[in-house]
């Protein structure tokens, strides 16, 4: 019963720590692992790059923000029923008594 208690609040524990990634908080000036590596943050892309003897993230260049935009879509075969219009119906009924 310890040894299940201990084990789930071992698990508890880890999961409540917050592990970010190696090069998640990039700012200009700060050391990075690997010369070329880009990391985005906020409006700016960071690269790492080799100053003296350290590797630093750049000054950061300003990432244009893309806003989406509404896209019409077209349905090759709309559904007959969405909007009856019985002007637009070409078919006649069948005769059952026409033979």
């Amino acid at each position: 019963m310890k040894a299940r208690l201990s084990g789930i609040l071992v698990i508890v524990l880890l999961a409540s720590f917050n592990f970010p990634a190696a090069d998640a908080a990039a700012k200009s000036g700060m050391a990075c692992k690997k010369v070329g590596s880009v990391a985005i943050a906020g409006a700016y892309k960071y690269t790492c790059i080799k100053s003296g003897k350290k590797t630093v993230w750049n000054k950061g260049a300003k990432v244009p923000v893309v806003k989406p935009t509404s896209v019409a879509t077209f349905s090759p075969n709309p559904d007959p029923h969405a909007n009856p219009d019985p002007q637009t119906n070409t078919e006649k009924p069948e005769n059952p008594h026409h033979g």
